[in-house]
């Protein structure tokens, strides 16, 4: 019930109305050996990775066009976790 309610408020509200982006945390191979945990702006109307960070904050998805407010969005900085053991590497 609540994940429709989420749909509808999605298609009755407009573009052009700035929402706040999703933020979520992941991890990645940084160099293809250092384990990274960084954060990362979600769409909140199509849930597509924005292109944002501390020094560029998009105004609206390249996606579906919805008008995106950043500024309120705390940056993290990229926090190492670890390292790739060499079996485990892609060469």
């Amino acid at each position: 019930m609540i994940q429709m309610l989420g749909q509808v408020t999605n298609l009755i509200m407009p573009k052009f109305i700035a929402r706040k982006p999703k933020i979520k945390h992941g991890t990645y191979n940084k160099y293809g050996f250092a384990i990274t945990l960084h954060q990362y702006c979600i769409c909140p109307r199509c849930n597509h990775i924005l292109n944002a960070g501390p020094n560029y904050q998009p105004d609206y998805c390249s996606k579906c066009g919805q008008h995106v407010n950043c500024s309120d969005v705390p940056w993290e900085e990229e926090v190492q976790l670890g390292y790739v053991r060499k079996e485990e590497r892609c060469e």
